[in-house]
């Protein structure tokens, strides 16, 4: 369920089909909940969401984050270049 609630867009056991890529600018506000851990991400950062994960996830509604999309090979090719 999405509702605004206290200035928040909050999702409940959300899971993305594909990878993410959640890139974090200054003065966005996210928290993410993964198996009753709570992550508070900072500003300026970069989040990787592997796809088929519940989370909870609540973002500020006035500066949301980007949302990329990744597809598996993409993401192959990035992991594949990163290590």
């Amino acid at each position: 369920m999405n509702a605004y609630i206290d200035n928040t867009l909050k999702f409940k056991n959300i899971i993305f089909s594909n990878h993410i890529l959640l890139l974090i600018r200054k003065d966005c506000e996210i928290s993410i909940t993964k198996d009753n851990v709570k992550y508070q991400i900072d500003n300026d950062s970069i989040v990787f969401i592997k796809k088929n994960s519940a989370l909870d996830i609540i973002l500020g509604k006035n500066k949301m984050p980007e949302f990329i999309f990744l597809s598996h090979e993409v993401m192959m090719e990035v992991l594949k270049n990163y290590y």
